[in-house]
Protein backbone atom coordinates (compact mmCIF):
# COMPACT_ATOMS: atom_id res chain seq x y z
CA UNK A 1 0.00 0.00 0.00
CA UNK A 2 1.21 3.07 -1.04
CA UNK A 3 0.51 5.86 1.82
CA UNK A 4 2.01 9.57 3.34
CA UNK A 5 4.90 7.48 5.12
CA UNK A 6 6.06 6.16 1.66
CA UNK A 7 5.81 9.05 -0.23
CA UNK A 8 6.66 11.76 2.61
CA UNK A 9 7.80 9.91 5.61
CA UNK A 10 8.92 12.22 8.30
CA UNK A 11 11.96 9.65 9.63
CA UNK A 12 13.92 7.10 8.02
CA UNK A 13 16.03 4.96 9.38
CA UNK A 14 18.91 3.33 6.76
CA UNK A 15 19.58 -0.09 8.06
CA UNK A 16 23.14 -0.65 6.95
CA UNK A 17 24.34 2.98 6.08
CA UNK A 18 28.02 3.72 5.48
CA UNK A 19 30.86 6.32 4.71
CA UNK A 20 31.17 4.37 1.76
CA UNK A 21 29.05 5.65 -1.19
CA UNK A 22 30.10 2.76 -3.42
CA UNK A 23 28.28 0.68 -1.34
CA UNK A 24 24.38 0.44 -1.46
CA UNK A 25 23.74 1.85 2.47
CA UNK A 26 26.35 5.06 1.84
CA UNK A 27 24.94 5.49 -1.56
CA UNK A 28 21.04 5.93 -0.27
CA UNK A 29 22.30 7.65 2.90
CA UNK A 30 24.04 9.99 0.54
CA UNK A 31 21.02 10.52 -1.37
CA UNK A 32 18.63 11.59 1.22
CA UNK A 33 21.44 14.33 2.71
CA UNK A 34 22.34 15.90 -1.04
CA UNK A 35 18.03 15.87 -1.92
CA UNK A 36 17.78 17.78 1.78
CA UNK A 37 15.68 15.53 3.36
CA UNK A 38 13.59 17.38 5.85
CA UNK A 39 12.58 14.75 8.18
CA UNK A 40 14.24 12.70 11.29
CA UNK A 41 17.24 10.87 9.29
CA UNK A 42 18.75 7.61 11.64
CA UNK A 43 21.62 5.22 10.24
CA UNK A 44 22.34 1.56 11.70
CA UNK A 45 25.72 0.67 11.84
CA UNK A 46 27.16 -1.61 14.63
CA UNK A 47 30.48 -0.08 13.89
CA UNK A 48 29.71 3.49 13.78
CA UNK A 49 28.63 6.05 15.81
CA UNK A 50 28.00 8.83 12.95
CA UNK A 51 27.92 8.28 9.45
CA UNK A 52 28.09 11.11 6.68
CA UNK A 53 27.54 13.26 9.74
CA UNK A 54 24.49 11.50 10.69
CA UNK A 55 23.96 9.95 14.20
CA UNK A 56 24.21 5.83 13.69
CA UNK A 57 23.03 3.48 16.04
CA UNK A 58 24.52 0.06 16.47
CA UNK A 59 21.28 -2.04 16.94
CA UNK A 60 17.93 -1.48 15.31
CA UNK A 61 16.25 -1.85 19.06
CA UNK A 62 17.92 1.52 19.49
CA UNK A 63 16.52 3.72 17.19
CA UNK A 64 13.74 5.94 17.68
CA UNK A 65 10.19 5.05 15.90
CA UNK A 66 10.39 5.80 12.55
CA UNK A 67 8.04 5.90 9.79
CA UNK A 68 9.84 3.91 7.53
CA UNK A 69 13.06 1.96 7.10
CA UNK A 70 15.73 1.09 4.26
CA UNK A 71 17.26 -2.19 4.62
CA UNK A 72 20.68 -1.61 3.18
CA UNK A 73 22.45 -5.11 4.68
CA UNK A 74 23.20 -8.40 3.32
CA UNK A 75 19.36 -10.63 2.30
CA UNK A 76 20.66 -13.05 5.27
CA UNK A 77 20.69 -10.37 8.19
CA UNK A 78 16.86 -8.92 6.54
CA UNK A 79 14.69 -11.09 8.60
CA UNK A 80 16.13 -10.24 11.91
CA UNK A 81 15.95 -6.64 10.95
CA UNK A 82 12.34 -6.84 10.21
CA UNK A 83 11.35 -8.90 13.49
CA UNK A 84 13.37 -5.96 15.24
CA UNK A 85 11.30 -3.39 13.18
CA UNK A 86 8.14 -4.69 13.70
CA UNK A 87 7.94 -3.53 17.03
CA UNK A 88 5.74 -1.12 19.19
CA UNK A 89 6.37 0.48 22.30
CA UNK A 90 3.18 0.73 24.64
CA UNK A 91 3.26 3.17 27.29
CA UNK A 92 2.26 3.11 31.02
CA UNK A 93 -1.93 2.89 31.24
CA UNK A 94 -3.76 3.44 34.46
CA UNK A 95 -5.41 0.02 34.05
CA UNK A 96 -3.83 -3.81 34.62
CA UNK A 97 -0.71 -3.39 33.32
CA UNK A 98 1.81 -5.67 34.75
CA UNK A 99 5.55 -4.30 34.29
CA UNK A 100 4.13 -0.82 35.09
CA UNK A 101 6.41 0.67 32.50
CA UNK A 102 6.40 0.96 28.41
CA UNK A 103 6.86 -2.27 27.14
CA UNK A 104 8.44 -3.36 23.81
CA UNK A 105 5.95 -5.78 22.18
CA UNK A 106 5.99 -7.53 18.93
CA UNK A 107 3.14 -6.61 16.30
CA UNK A 108 4.21 -9.06 13.81
CA UNK A 109 7.07 -10.89 12.87
CA UNK A 110 8.78 -13.95 10.65
CA UNK A 111 10.80 -16.73 11.20
CA UNK A 112 12.19 -19.63 8.91
CA UNK A 113 11.64 -22.95 10.30
CA UNK A 114 13.10 -25.87 8.93
CA UNK A 115 12.12 -25.66 4.76
CA UNK A 116 9.38 -23.26 5.50
CA UNK A 117 8.07 -19.60 6.57
CA UNK A 118 6.55 -18.39 9.62
CA UNK A 119 4.54 -15.12 9.52
CA UNK A 120 2.78 -14.48 13.24
CA UNK A 121 0.65 -11.15 13.68
CA UNK A 122 -0.79 -9.63 16.44
CA UNK A 123 -2.27 -6.47 15.37
CA UNK A 124 -5.96 -5.79 17.35
CA UNK A 125 -8.33 -7.51 19.62
CA UNK A 126 -11.37 -6.82 17.53
CA UNK A 127 -12.78 -8.01 14.63
CA UNK A 128 -13.03 -4.74 12.98
CA UNK A 129 -9.28 -4.48 13.05
CA UNK A 130 -9.10 -3.89 9.20
CA UNK A 131 -11.48 -1.90 9.00
CA UNK A 132 -10.02 0.94 11.37
CA UNK A 133 -6.72 0.17 9.92
CA UNK A 134 -6.15 -0.81 6.14
CA UNK A 135 -2.24 -1.16 6.61
CA UNK A 136 -3.42 -3.75 8.93
CA UNK A 137 -4.89 -5.96 6.10
CA UNK A 138 -2.36 -5.39 3.50
CA UNK A 139 0.05 -6.36 6.32
CA UNK A 140 -1.62 -9.68 6.72
CA UNK A 141 -1.98 -10.39 3.19
CA UNK A 142 1.93 -9.88 2.58
CA UNK A 143 2.84 -11.98 5.41
CA UNK A 144 0.50 -14.87 4.16
CA UNK A 145 2.24 -14.27 0.37
CA UNK A 146 5.56 -14.41 1.98
CA UNK A 147 5.46 -17.52 4.02
CA UNK A 148 3.58 -18.76 0.93
CA UNK A 149 6.16 -18.14 -1.09
CA UNK A 150 8.32 -20.40 1.02
CA UNK A 151 6.88 -23.58 -0.77
CA UNK A 152 8.00 -22.48 -4.15
CA UNK A 153 11.52 -21.77 -2.96
CA UNK A 154 11.53 -25.38 -1.74
CA UNK A 155 10.09 -26.44 -5.07
CA UNK A 156 12.69 -24.55 -7.10
CA UNK A 157 15.61 -25.57 -5.30
CA UNK A 158 14.95 -29.36 -5.25
CA UNK A 159 14.11 -29.22 -1.44
CA UNK A 160 11.98 -31.54 0.19
CA UNK A 161 7.87 -30.76 0.61
CA UNK A 162 6.50 -32.75 3.25
CA UNK A 163 6.49 -29.63 5.56
CA UNK A 164 3.90 -28.37 3.22
CA UNK A 165 1.75 -31.34 2.70
CA UNK A 166 -1.23 -32.37 4.45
Amino acid sequence: MINRQLLNPASIVVVGGSDDIQKPGGKVLKNLLDGCFAGSLYVVNPKLDEVQGVRSFRDVKDVPETECAILAIAAKYCPAAVEVLATTRFPVVPYYHISNAPVDMPVAWTKFWGNGRVFYNSLGHHDDVFEKSPQAQVLMERGMLWAAQGRQYVLDHGLTTERFEG
